[in-house]
Formats: C-alpha cells, structure tokens, sequence
C-alpha cells in the first residue's frame, strides 16, 4: 500500500518526492552516526555474548554492523570512523569469521545459550578465538566511548554532505516556510 502511494505521489511530484527521501535518509544518517550504532552495538553484543551465553543472537547484532563497514563511507565522518576504529573493528571481525568458519567444518551450530568459557580455563580454539575478537572490540568501545562523551557538536558538512548543500528544497523542512504558504529563503 505504501509503495502505490509512493508510486502515485512521484507521478505528479517526482522532485518532491526525490527530495523527501533524500532528507530523510540524511537525517536518519546525522541522527545515528556510526559511532552510536557501533556504541549501541557492541554493547548489546557483549550483554547477548558474555550475559545471555547466545552467541547466535551476538553475530545477528555484529554481522550488520560489519556489513555496513565493508560497504564504505558515504561522508567523511564515516571515512575518519573507519581510518580510526577500522584496524580493531576489522581484526574483530576476522576473528568472528574465523570461529563461524570453525564452527562450520566441525558441523556444529552457533550456540544459543552455555556462551563461551573463560580464555583461561579453555584451550578450545573456538572459544579463543571468541575472546581474541572481544579484545579487539573492547578497545574499539572504549575509544568509541570515550570520542562520543567528547563529541559536543557536529559539522553538517561531514555528517551530511547532501544536506549541507541542499538548497531551494520543494520539500517543507520546518523552519523554511510560514503558514501562509510562502518559502522563507
């Protein structure tokens, strides 16, 4: 249904509707930076990991986290976020490939529940290479951290190019009309 009226709507104001998106997208993008997302994640991936033992429900919360990573920066805060974090967040991310790669040839399943022992009380190469990724991302949290309690303003030229340069918008933003209908330029 959303996307008929979608379909409709761009019939009679394509520009419009091209404009909206792209507002809402950069929105989205200023509103959720990387560092919050890697913050958030990391967090709920130690908790799912180390507090629940689902090891499963850790890599359903990082794969994406990864994913986007791989698929490159769109604006310099994601480029400078990647040349910072990248070395601990990809040397991480090579650990958890290799455990799923492990896990595989062995024909066992990812756990949901049991987690993975202490690095000290275990020389099972899985569970190692679980703790080797964990001491990669615990690094990157904490940078991750502590750049975001430091972070007090943002320059929309490097979280949002594409808003940044957006000019003479068809698309209503608040602030940029009046009730009577007129555009303040």
């Amino acid at each position: 249904a959303a996307e008929e009226l979608m379909s409709s709507l761009r019939k009679h104001s394509a520009k419009l509707i091209d404009q909206a998106l792209i507002v809402s997208q950069e929105l989205v993008r200023v509103a959720i930076l990387w560092e919050e997302s890697w913050h958030w994640g990391l967090e709920e991936a130690s908790r799912q990991c180390f507090g629940d033992g689902n090891i499963q429900a850790m890599l359903n919360t990082l794969v994406p986290l990864h994913r986007t990573l791989e698929a490159g920066a769109n604006t310099m805060r994601e480029a400078s976020f990647r040349q910072t974090y990248g070395g601990d967040l990809t040397a991480a991310w090579e650990c958890i490939q290799s455990y799923t790669q492990l896990m595989a040839s062995k024909c066992h399943n990812v756990p949901t529940q049991g987690g993975i022992r202490d690095a000290a009380n275990s020389n099972n190469s899985e569970d190692l290479l679980l703790h080797q990724a964990w001491n990669h991302y615990l690094n990157a949290f904490k940078r991750i951290n502590s750049a975001i309690s430091q972070t007090l303003s943002l320059e929309l030229s490097s979280c949002s190019p594409k808003l940044h340069t957006a000019l003479e918008l068809e698309v209503g933003v608040p602030g940029t009309y009046t009730v009577n209908g007129d555009a303040v330029r």
